[in-house]
């Protein structure tokens, strides 16, 4: 039973921590990609027929003027279809100036190479984005000293924001997880700041198993502390 439970735990933190987010994402990067060939397509005077977000049979669509827009059900890519795409499509006469072979070499190039432009730039929005925003992080603010922890033993407390590491400035939960991870077992030195008071304690961290999203076993020191919620800033 305890078997059972744990595959199902595992198999929902691994839906939930890394299949689902990378299908958003992937979604995401190819509405981008589409929306460049489909938006260059129109900008040349060219014909769409159809914009899928996915593969395979429709879930949803609608159609609006000439262009089919659909969500199909496998979210593994996407596709653009302009009219005249294939050499042998059959084309009336009044349809064949918005046909995309019957564009000039430059309009061509342009609509087919939109689709990457369009990621780039907006990799470039995200990072000015990030930039001027920030991205909420943890800060090393502790909210919880676990139960006959090494941090507890040595006498830290909830509310105390640590600084260094060894000498080491840390300002983000990450740079501590990283100092500690990587200390090979020997004892640390922390400061840290109680009510604007500065105190110095040694901390022998210690060595415990965790599995990770995969249920893969792996070995980890750690020092037994949690982070604060209070502690979230934005990380530029």
């Amino acid at each position: 039973m305890e078997f059972i439970t744990a595959y199902f735990q595992n198999s929902s933190d691994l839906l939930t921590g890394y299949i689902f987010p990378a299908i958003v994402l992937l979604g995401i990067l190819i509405f981008v990609h589409e929306l460049g060939h489909f938006l260059l397509a129109k900008l040349c005077g060219v014909r769409v027929l159809k914009f899928s977000l996915g593969f395979g049979p429709k879930l949803l669509g609608k159609k609006i003027g000439d262009t089919e827009y659909v969500i199909s059900a496998l979210p593994l890519g996407g596709y653009v279809k302009p009219l005249g795409e294939s050499p042998d499509e059959p084309i009336s006469e009044a349809d064949r100036p918005f046909a995309l072979n019957s564009q000039g070499l430059c309009a061509r190039f342009l609509i087919l190479a939109a689709g990457s432009g369009f990621n780039i730039i907006f990799a470039g929005f995200l990072y000015a984005l990030v930039y001027m925003v920030g991205l909420p992080v943890l800060t090393t603010l502790v909210g919880q000293a676990i139960d006959d922890s090494p941090a507890q033993r040595a006498g830290i407390m909830a509310g105390d924001r640590i600084e260094e590491i060894d000498g080491r400035r840390v300002r983000y939960w990450d740079d501590l997880q990283e100092a500690v991870g990587g200390c090979e077992g020997r004892t640390l030195r922390l400061l840290v700041n109680r009510n604007d008071e500065l105190l110095e304690f040694a901390v022998q961290p210690e060595l415990e198993q965790r599995n990770d999203a995969l249920g893969r076993g792996e070995n980890v020191y750690l020092i037994g502390i949690a982070p604060s919620a209070d502690g979230v800033v934005d990380r530029r």
